[in-house]
């Protein structure tokens, strides 16, 4: 066991290896730099997105004292977990009724190729995950159909690609098509590879399959991937209706989405981001960095405020003001990308490099006595 002692103490290194910063730098600053939290908040964020994880599973035990209390004094989470879990025991799928083809990645391939909609009833469809809100669309020019669906806030990224998929088979069923070949096209590989595995533990998913292989006993159907955003007009359609769904709409009762564990750990995280920029707040003003910042060029000073206020090329800023199609991560589709997680992105770069390099300094020595190389691999930045 490693005491608290040299627990910190290799926290303190390793912030002071990753920022070349002076040993006198306040473990504080370097916190705030690096978007990082104390390693006590680090470790109870983690307890708590384990303790909800098993409440969404059903595997958790309230309990009003000691570490079982962690989701019963948080109200806000436990909110969330009310509203039911997605995940579930495990289903199989060993003979489903429908075909899956992701096709190629390579969209200049589709472009080239000037594709065109086979013959037969073909749909498509598309989610849209903004600013805290979540929808689905459904389009098809034959037959004529286009749905724009409100779905539940805490919807995944991925959750509203499967939910415009359900809703896409629940349509077609409510047609009482029969003998007919159907074409679904959705631009998310994620949704179909949950489609082609063969063991499902998420209620959306297997819902999703079920659907399917409903529409399946009476028709031949082959859900395809399609390339986004590269001009065909299906999936354009799709993408309006699932930015309008989002927008606009309310979710209903059939359209209900459960709660991802995705979800619970992207609100932890944002809520210790705050922590971070709140426990920064509080401190004392640097008259020092203040005097620094004023000696900056107008060209350095131009990058910072970018940073600072936002107003960067990134993919949130980008989508605010019209230039861009999706705000989050492209590392991990569940946050939205702001400087504050671009820079955590490159500690974690940063990171792995310098830990591979693997400095004498780097020894930390535990309560025994020994010292321990592997104990300070600290995952610091984004969790994506």
């Amino acid at each position: 066991m490693i005491n608290l002692f040299a627990k910190y103490t290799a926290v303190r290194l390793a912030l002071l290896g990753i920022t070349g910063a002076l040993r006198t730098t306040p473990t504080s600053a370097l916190e705030a730099l690096l978007f990082m939290q104390p390693p006590y908040l680090i470790i109870g964020d983690v307890a708590l997105s384990t303790a909800a994880r098993l409440k969404l599973t059903g595997t958790w035990r309230e309990a009003k004292n000691g570490h079982a209390s962690l989701l019963t004094e948080d109200r806000v989470l436990l909110g969330s977990l009310s509203k039911g879990g997605d995940a579930c025991r495990t289903e199989w799928h060993l003979h489903t009724r429908f075909k899956v083809n992701l096709g190629t990645v390579d969209t200049q391939a589709w472009v080239d190729s000037k594709w065109s909609p086979p013959h037969g009833l073909v749909w498509y469809t598309d989610g849209s995950k903004r600013c805290g809100r979540a929808g689905a669309g459904v389009w098809s020019n034959r037959p004529s159909v286009d749905k724009a669906l409100g779905l539940d806030p805490h919807a995944t990224p991925l959750q509203t690609e499967l939910a415009a998929l359900r809703a896409c088979a629940r349509i077609i069923l409510a047609r009482q098509e029969k003998g007919k070949v159907i074409h679904i096209y959705s631009d998310s590989r994620r949704a179909l590879w949950a489609l082609l595995k063969d063991e499902s533990g998420s209620r959306l998913v297997n819902d999703c399959i079920e659907w399917m292989d409903k529409v399946a006993t009476c028709n031949k159907l082959k859900v395809s991937w399609i390339p986004g955003h590269a001009g065909i007009l299906g999936n354009e359609k799709a993408d309006m209706l699932a930015k309008q769904g989002c927008q606009t709409m309310k979710p209903v009762d059939e359209d209900h989405v459960d709660v991802h564990s995705d979800y619970i750990k992207e609100t932890i995280q944002k809520r210790a981001d705050r922590g971070v920029v709140e426990r920064w707040n509080s401190r004392e003003p640097s008259r020092k960095l203040a005097d620094e910042l004023v000696s900056l060029s107008r060209v350095k000073l131009l990058v910072l405020l970018g940073l600072i206020t936002g107003h960067w090329q990134l993919a949130a800023y980008l989508a605010r003001i019209g230039e861009g199609d999706d705000p989050l991560c492209p590392r991990c589709g569940l946050v939205e990308e702001d400087p504050t997680i671009s820079a955590q992105n490159a500690v974690v770069l940063m990171n792995s490099v310098w830990i591979s390099l693997r400095p004498p300094a780097l020894k930390i020595f535990t309560s025994t006595g020994t010292a321990s190389r592997d104990s300070t691999n600290s995952h610091v930045g984004h969790r994506c």
